[in-house]
């Protein structure tokens, strides 16, 4: 089975680790995870869409890139030093979106994402990753 995991070095994306380890994980599984960079504001141009500090959105930015690289070799020595088949991604864009696409592209028959929990009215305004996951993606199971 092909699994796409979304995972930022959270709590909760280690929680929903955790709960595929304890649940879902096979040998013969592969596990994809996913962590994606939001790059939607063009700060590698130095061209953001909102106005600011052109300095601080460049910092914000390269925080967020050197968080990934970290997760990527923490991801990697964990995949390798379980023997679990599989390998960690870093994407770029709106995260919803993004795990979608990867999930199609993989042929992921499930997609496990952790939620935060959000209130109805904070979920309305902001909207959540997970639901828009459940909602857009084309995998036969989601969890």
């Amino acid at each position: 089975m092909k699994v796409l995991l979304a995972y930022d070095g959270s709590k909760i994306a280690k929680d929903a680790l955790e709960w595929y380890l304890q649940n879902l994980h096979r040998d013969d599984n592969r596990l994809y995870i996913a962590h994606v960079v939001d790059s939607r504001y063009g700060f590698e141009n130095k061209d953001p869409v909102v106005p600011g500090d052109q300095h601080f959105f460049v910092l914000v930015h390269n925080e967020k890139e050197d968080k990934a690289k970290t997760l990527s070799a923490e991801m990697e020595t964990f995949l390798k030093d379980n023997k679990i088949s599989g390998e960690f991604n870093i994407l770029y864009g709106d995260a919803g979106e993004e795990i979608v696409k990867r999930a199609s592209e993989v042929d992921a028959c499930l997609v496990v994402t952790g939620t935060r929990g959000m209130g109805v009215i904070r979920r309305t305004v902001l909207g959540s990753v997970s639901q828009y996951v459940l909602f857009k993606c084309t995998c036969s199971n989601l969890h």
